[in-house]
């Protein structure tokens, strides 16, 4: 058989040389330049236990052949994909369009669900093993190695398939024995937890070398073993379908441990076994270890040695990790400075949340449009583990509040869309144009024929938006106070939790009791017309149609009032720019486009939790682990948009995600788009010596709050 060896670890080494040996034909694939590093030829140290007992010493330079190309035409019948834990997803990805018609034997460590952990690859192509040997390279450049007499194979659940067949029948000839697993997943993580266990210990002595004989260190690793069983139970494993492999753990330490040390110190298969583990700066240990701790203080599980250790396997913290999200913008017309470099050299890192907890930040264009446009993503935000950006916002969620549109997930999401799309259809608001049109002169009536300086904001940027979705759902704008009041208390960061649950609650309750009035002879506006629709289907329910309400009536005001302040003042700044829609105002709506991109207002409004195990930008993204997709650094991301810290309003590039994207693309943004090319059309027209009446370091930004804008915008003309 033709077998390639993916990489030139420890593992590949060890199986390559034996399987060469049973007159297979051995190649091993490396990255370019690798080959040359590392010479034709492995000086190899091993202690090869297949025939007998206490192994047979071979010491020997081994000739080996390399590839560093892999065309998917190749004739290779096997790969072995035998790769650190967190390099698996990076190598299944790489090794997916590649394949052929070779099968991929994934050989080693798994802490994700199996699945989840191959990425593309094919999984009728795939056959799973772990390897019984390990060792390590000395600082003499020899491979130190134990290799043992079995080899792990395993299923998920079901036989062997003629593939699986094949490939253990590889290894039978090399003279191996062969031990069946068939629930390999529960397998799997039983041998993560124990490799975390012991490798927390031998990281605090300086590696598992440390442990020959160590009595003492050897039961705090075993002790380190047991405290993680509580957390592959949490996991949903069943132990009892694992008593032989936890029997370690389930027995008295104090005579596991003087076992141990006996056979590391007398026996020289079991010395070997630590000793080739002698590399202090070895990352696969602190990994496995890092790993299981997360996994632990996901769930919930105490592990007192875990965390103890932590010191000994912690990195350095990343760039995003040295910082609480959200951040601050510290110039008004740029991201926060951070988000740069991490979307450079850590795209898709981890971060701490206000509450304590971690979640993933994606940084990327490409990649947060990956995210929010993938079912794996859930958008859930009453889900428990769902990430959020302001402390205590889960407290004030009530038990009864119903999903919005914006926080349901498929297939529940389609059709509560569809029932309301219909009102935000071109047509439909092609023929409110003229009624938006009246809107603004009316509001820059009132402002010409008040005192100067006037405020944009009050005079103009709130009103203009607020009357328009009070029109379109029912809503007096005679109570726009009340809802304007409870709205600012809702998105500002320092609103107690306990006040932002009230305020949300207000204005529920407001809608419930305005919807519950137009049952009766439902008016033809938004909220009337879902009345009649949703009972012709069946499905009304008045306190749906109030979440309906509730987002459409708050997000329909606030996130437009602050798009006029915010792109007024970039036009002021930017006379050039604005000269350009007074000579053409069809270039108004590329303006209002690149205004969109620029400012991006709702940056991490497209937070999402994982709930499958899912690969992005290369990182491994387990299930029950938070997303901030980060819509304003996508939208400055350069391998997107050419110079995008320039205002361009020639740009024309409609693929940002100032609106999000994917199935959850906001659902009003053509409306903010006629409101806003309307405003700016009209108020430069009408006003044409419009000025800011202050410095621009003397504007209140909204820097406290989660809708980024302006609280006032003084002007004169």
């Amino acid at each position: 058989m033709k077998i390639l060896m993916f990489g030139r670890g420890v593992i590949a080494t060890i199986y390559g040389w034996a399987l060469e040996r049973a007159g297979h034909d051995v190649e091993f694939y490396v990255r370019p330049g690798r080959a040359a590093t590392f010479g034709d030829s492995v000086d190899l140290d091993l202690l090869d236990t297949r025939r007998r007992v206490w192994g047979q010493r071979v010491a020997e330079k081994w000739p080996v052949r390399y590839r560093e190309a892999l065309e998917p035409d190749h004739d290779f019948d096997l790969i072995v994909l035998s790769v650190s834990h967190h390099r698996l997803a990076e190598a299944a990805a790489f090794l997916a369009p590649r394949v052929g018609r070779a099968t991929v034997l994934v050989f080693g460590n798994i802490w994700a669900e199996p699945p989840a952990a191959i990425g593309a690859l094919p999984v009728d192509r795939i056959a799973w093993g772990f390897p019984q040997a390990g060792g390590g390279f000395g600082a003499d450049g020899v491979l130190h190695v134990v290799l043992l007499p079995s080899v792990v194979f395993g299923t998920l659940g079901r036989p062997p398939t003629e593939r699986e067949r094949a490939v253990r029948q590889v290894f039978r000839e090399a003279g191996l024995r062969l031990k069946e697993r068939p629930d390999f997943r529960g397998w799997l993580w039983v041998h993560f937890v124990s490799d975390a266990g012991l490798h927390s210990q031998g990281l605090r002595r300086g590696s598992l070398s440390k442990l020959v004989g160590a009595k003492g260190d050897l039961r705090e690793a075993l002790l380190a073993g047991r405290e993680l069983l509580p957390l592959l139970e949490a996991r949903g494993l069943d132990l009892r379908r694992h008593r032989g492999g936890l029997l370690l753990f389930r027995a008295p330490a104090w005579l596991t441990a003087r076992v141990f040390a006996w056979l590391t110190a007398h026996v020289a298969l079991a010395r070997m076994s630590l000793q080739a583990h002698s590399d202090p700066d070895a990352e696969e240990p602190r990994e496995i270890c890092r790993d299981t701790l997360a996994e632990a203080r996901r769930l919930g599980i105490a592990v007192p040695r875990l965390e103890a250790a932590e010191p000994y396997f912690a990195r350095e913290a990343t760039t995003a990790e040295k910082h609480e999200f959200p951040l601050a913008r510290t110039c008004p017309f740029a991201p926060p400075p951070a988000y740069e470099e991490i979307r450079e050299q850590e795209a898709i890192s981890r971060v701490r949340l206000p509450d304590g907890g971690w979640a993933w930040v994606v940084s990327r264009h490409e990649d947060v449009r990956t995210v929010l446009n993938d079912r794996r993503f859930s958008a859930d935000r009453q889900h428990p583990d769902f990430p959020q950006l302001v402390k205590g916002a889960a407290a004030a969620r009530r038990p009864d509040d119903e999903r919005t549109l914006i926080e349901m997930d498929a297939p529940e999401h389609g059709p509560a869309r569809k029932a309301v799309l219909g009102e935000f259809t071109v047509r439909r608001l092609d023929a409110l144009r003229p009624r938006i049109q009246e809107i603004v002169d009316g509001r820059i009536d009132a402002l010409l024929a008040g005192p100067q300086p006037g405020d944009l904001v009050e005079s103009l940027s709130l009103p203009v938006p607020s009357l328009v979705i009070c029109e379109m759902l029912g809503v007096p704008y005679a109570d726009h106070g009340f809802f304007q009041e409870h709205t600012a208390k809702m998105f500002k960061q320092s609103t107690p939790p306990e006040e932002r649950g009230a305020a949300m609650g207000a204005i529920q309750g407001y809608l419930t009791d305005l919807i519950a009035k137009k049952e009766e002879n439902p008016p033809d506006d938004l909220l009337g017309r879902q009345i009649v629709k949703l009972r012709e289907e069946g499905t009304y329910r008045r306190t749906a149609l109030a979440g309906l309400g509730f987002l459409l009536l708050v997000a329909g005001h606030e996130t437009t009032a602050n798009m006029i302040s915010l792109s007024t003042v970039a036009f002021l700044r930017n006379p050039e720019q604005l000269a350009m829609i007074k000579a053409d105002p069809g270039k108004t709506l590329d303006a209002v486009e690149e205004m969109l991109r620029y400012f991006t207002i709702i940056d991490a409004a497209a937070s999402r939790l994982c709930v499958e195990d899912t690969e992005v930008g290369g990182q491994l993204i387990r299930a029950g682990e938070g997303v901030l997709a980060l819509g304003h650094s996508a939208n400055r991301d350069p391998r997107a948009f050419e110079h995008p810290d320039e205002l361009d309003i020639e740009r024309g590039a409609r693929h940002h995600v100032a609106f999000g994207f994917g199935p959850h693309q906001c659902l009003g943004q053509n409306l903010a788009r006629m409101e806003l090319q309307v405003v700016f059309d009209t108020l430069f027209r009408r006003i044409p010596t419009l000025e800011l009446a202050v410095d621009v370091d003397e504007l209140p930004f909204k820097d406290d709050a989660n809708i980024y804008g302006l609280y006032r915008l003084p002007v004169t003309w």
